[in-house]
């Protein structure tokens, strides 16, 4: 999914005025000054929970010629943000050992409508645009359908220690899960995931050449509804499409799918996700379970510094902190062990009988 720099069709005014008008109430915000340390506290969590609320925003903002005067603002609160990826200790094990990361397909995930939330807009502006073209509705699902299916997803967290995505996340799946919470948070700062992106699309890299047309992180925008009527989705549906309106039929299609995998139903806001997206050049690749790898162990980037804190979760058992450490170790994986705790969060397992 590409930013666009020069995006001056009419047709973008909407998205590209709601994303100033954002901009320039996180200026305001950022221009107020306290004497009283409390209200400076105060101040600084108000702008964080205006900035993460709106984060999808300003990430497109940073690459809008419109909102460049921003750009300073919200990198410096971009590059702050530290992202959390909830797991089990098993997991946390092949990460390290692989160095590597198991993307799932997006179409595979908890939500039913993953994928879908531009289908219909873009559907009618494709059946306009291709009027003179037979069987036109199953031509636009069919294609659609294919690129969605080569989108891949790792997700984070920007909430730490969440009870939420610790009860759903932090516990081994099966009938005996409850008496085994074996949770696992892990801290990368956003600067390091960008640079290790930066990394991976270097253009010297053999596997992005090889197996992916796409590698980034992107926010997700939640939204009340995916049906007509929603502004900011009209918006955003609008933004995208005239944006890449100019390319090939195919290649706007795979475009609107990619940008499709970052809208989700508002029921899911409260994880506050954001998405390491990967879509698939060579289909070859996927495993059988339905995933793929990302190798993280990259030329001109040390995967051992990639996380900056691990946290176990609620009621593990406090040995497990000398596993985790252990695994670093032998791994040449940087966390200084004041940095792995144990969570805070109070959560009880309800143990099956």
């Amino acid at each position: 999914m590409q930013e666009q720099n020069n995006t001056t069709d009419s047709r973008n005014n909407d998205f590209l005025s709601f994303a100033e008008d954002i901009c320039k109430k996180l200026e305001s915000l950022e221009e107020l000054s306290f004497e009283d340390q409390y209200f400076k506290d105060q101040s600084n969590a108000l702008i964080k929970d205006f900035f993460l609320n709106n984060l999808y925003v300003f990430h497109q903002c940073l690459y809008l010629e419109r909102t460049q005067k921003f750009k300073n603002i919200i990198q410096s609160l971009y590059n702050n943000i530290n992202l959390y990826h909830y797991t089990t200790y098993e997991t946390l094990e092949k990460i390290i050992t692989g160095k590597s990361l198991k993307l799932s397909r997006i179409t595979d995930m908890n939500d039913k409508k993953e994928g879908r939330a531009l289908f219909e807009f873009y559907k009618t502006m494709y059946n306009e645009s291709n009027d003179k073209e037979k069987n036109k509705k199953e031509a636009f699902e069919k294609l659609y359908n294919y690129y969605t299916s080569k989108i891949f997803s790792f997700s984070f967290s920007a909430l730490k220690d969440d009870a939420a995505q610790w009860e759903r996340y932090g516990v081994k799946k099966g009938t005996n899960a409850m008496k085994e919470p074996c949770g696992i948070c892990l801290e990368i700062p956003m600067s390091r995931l960008m640079s290790l992106i930066e990394s991976i699309k270097e253009r010297n890299n053999p596997q992005l050449q090889k197996n992916f047309d796409l590698v980034d992180i992107k926010p997700i925008l939640y939204v009340p509804n995916f049906d007509n009527g929603n502004s900011m989705l009209d918006a955003v549906s609008k933004f995208a499409y005239w944006s890449n309106k100019n390319k090939e039929k195919k290649d706007l299609i795979k475009e609107m799918c990619q940008w499709s995998a970052t809208i989700k139903h508002e029921s899911f806001k409260k994880e506050y996700e954001i998405r390491l997206l990967v879509a698939l050049h060579q289909p070859d690749i996927v495993k059988i379970n339905g995933s793929i790898l990302l190798e993280l162990e990259q030329p001109c980037y040390n995967f051992g510094n990639l996380f900056s804190s691990i946290t176990l979760g609620p009621e593990t058992p406090e040995k497990m902190k000398d596993e985790v450490i252990k695994l670093l170790n032998e791994n040449n994986i940087n966390v200084n062990p004041e940095n792995i705790t144990l969570s805070n969060c109070p959560l009880h397992f309800l143990h099956n009988s």
